[in-house]
């Protein structure tokens, strides 16, 4: 297993001795990875950091290091157990809702609205900003019915960098207080990764406030 070393400031989300291993089945986010076995010996052991409130941070390693099981591991979509009983403390506490978004870009089969908004009320003023900070304009100005277009099954009518800007902004617009991003910008070509990371993830989310928790919390796992 790939053990991460530590990261210790203010906490708004933290963690203590965090061992996880993948369950059997699926869980919100899937089956585990094909190169991951099911199995009872932990993926990752010996995890202990903090994240202060309003801060930005990003988990850089390898492929197939643990970053995504990390992810997995806060949004309990793996099982966590007590690995060493000398350790007095283990497990995690994230403050406040939770924005994931995922390697894969997650698409329903609604319009391109509908799935930024999921549910939540339209409000234009914040929904431009989001657009804006997305880099999704130039996108919606070529749809047939702009950002009333229909996605089609699974997102087939949309590139991959698309869709991966939908599920970025839908997050934005959920007022999460802690936003957890999987390799973002891996879909997107190196000028809308600038820009997203500049206007919307070092912007728009560094810039705002939770009315429960104050600054949001952004953690990035990137390769």
């Amino acid at each position: 297993s790939q053990t991460y070393g530590r990261l210790l400031t203010l906490s708004s989300l933290h963690t203590n001795h965090l061992p996880c291993c993948w369950p059997r089945g699926r869980g919100m986010m899937g089956p585990p990875p094909p190169m991951i076995e099911e199995s009872t010996k932990p993926t990752l052991t010996g995890i202990d950091f903090s994240c202060k409130q309003g801060s930005l941070t990003c988990v850089v390693g390898k492929i197939g290091s643990g970053k995504s099981s990390l992810l997995a591991g806060l949004l309990s979509e793996m099982s966590i157990s007590k690995a060493d009983d000398s350790v007095p403390k283990f497990g995690f506490q994230v403050k406040g809702r939770t924005a994931y978004v995922s390697q894969a870009a997650w698409i329903q089969n609604l319009t391109v609205r509908e799935n930024i908004l999921f549910g939540m009320p339209y409000d234009k003023e914040k929904y431009d900003r989001i657009i804006s900070a997305t880099c999704l304009g130039p996108d919606l100005e070529i749809l047939p019915s702009g950002d009333s277009s229909e996605i089609g099954e699974a997102g087939n009518n949309l590139s991959g960098g698309q869709k991966q800007r939908v599920s970025i902004a839908r997050a934005c617009y959920q007022d999460a207080d802690v936003y957890l991003f999987d390799d973002p910008l891996s879909a997107v070509d190196p000028e809308v990764a600038n820009h997203i990371f500049e206007h919307c993830i070092c912007g728009l989310l560094k810039g705002a406030f939770s009315q429960t928790y104050g600054r949001l919390l952004t953690l990035i796992v990137a390769h």
